[in-house]
Parts: C-alpha cells; structure tokens; sequence
C-alpha cells in the first residue's frame, strides 16, 4: 500500500488533461466575463484585452498567441522539454475557450455564489492538470524565466503578477467597481485553496 503521487501516467494523462480543461472554459466564459470578474494570471491580462476592446479581440485567441510568445521565449532560456506538455496543455485550454463561447448572462445571477462555485471548478481542474504532470503556461513561464536569472520565489512573482493585473482591471469601465474586485479576490482564494486541497488529497490517499 503506497502513497499515490500523480494520476494514471501515459496516455491516459493526456485524456485528464483535455477533460480538466473543461471547467476552464465553463469558468471564464460562462461566469467571469458574463460578471466582469478579471482574475490574476495570463488568463485575467486576456480578460483585460477583452474588454479594453469591447470584446473584439476573444479570450481564446490573446491567450493562445501570448502563450505561444512565452513558450519561444521558453524554449530557449529554461528549456524545449519543459515547455513540450505545456504546449499540449495550452492547445487543451484554447480549444475549450473557443468551442465554449462566452455568453451575455451567467446561468448563475449571484455574483459571489456564481464566483465561489467557480473557484471550485476550476481548482478541481487545475489540480487535476498538475496531478498530470502539465502547466497551464501564462505567467508560470515567465515567474521560470525570471526565477532562472533572478533568485527571487516563484511564489512571490507569481503573486506580483497577479496583483498588477487585477488591479489593472480597476480601469476598465466594465470592471470599475470594488465589488468586482473583492469577487476577483474570493475567485483566487477558493481557486487556490481548492488546488491545494484536491492534490494534498489525491498525494495522501491510499491505493
């Protein structure tokens, strides 16, 4: 009886990571655009651009060009083997954000339950991508970058990041209010702590 410390390995993992991408798409298009909600990472500087343009410019779009421009840069400073599953991780998340278009209202009309039950979703999908071994790229890869020539934390650049973009959010028309803000902030408190949960959970269940 051994601890299990990932999900099924092979091709398998590939299978959870296209089907734990779904809530990504479910989460961004169908609750945070729909109530102006800009999270952290890439996906919330996608979310900025979207709305900076009055939705011209979709999400599936700006994330999969940025990605594509992070992970050049990648290839060449941390690395081509990191980036191969990360790539394949980005193409799973792209291609959920397109065939699950944004809508106008959210099913859910409270924003904070509709915020709250989206945290969940998408920690459990996320820590479902990580338990198989991927990265869901955006500002992972350039906290590495700089993490490589810098010894500064991960964690304290990614939180560098996140705060500059959802502070950014403030001045967009669609998004200035304090209300949108503290709901952004309870997104990425349930979001992470439900990451944090799931995968101590799977690390520490017995086979």
């Amino acid at each position: 009886m051994t601890p299990v410390t990932s999900l099924p390995k092979g091709a398998s993992e590939y299978l959870v990571i296209l089907l734990a991408a779904i809530p990504y798409g479910i989460v961004v298009n169908y609750i945070m655009l729909p109530h102006a909600v800009v999270g952290g990472g890439l996906t919330g500087l996608c979310e900025i651009l979207y709305f900076a343009t009055d939705s011209f410019v979709p999400i599936w779009l700006s994330q999969l060009v940025m990605n594509a421009l992070f992970l050049f840069v990648a290839c060449f400073t941390i690395g081509w083997r990191v980036c191969l599953r990360t790539v394949y991780c980005v193409l799973c998340l792209t291609l959920w954000l397109k065939l699950l278009p944004p809508v106008d209202q959210s099913p859910i009309a409270d924003p904070l339950l509709a915020l709250m039950l989206g945290g969940v979703l998408n920690g459990v999908g996320m820590a479902a991508i990580f338990l198989s071994h991927g990265s869901t790229g955006g500002t992972d890869i350039l906290a590495l970058i700089i993490n490589k020539y810098k010894s500064w934390a991960l964690g304290r650049i990614l939180l560098a990041f996140d705060f500059v973009i959802m502070s950014s959010a403030w001045f967009l028309p669609q998004v200035h209010s304090v209300e949108n803000i503290c709901y952004a902030l309870v997104y990425t408190f349930v979001a992470t702590n439900t990451i944090d949960g799931v995968m101590y959970f799977w690390k520490n269940r017995v086979a």
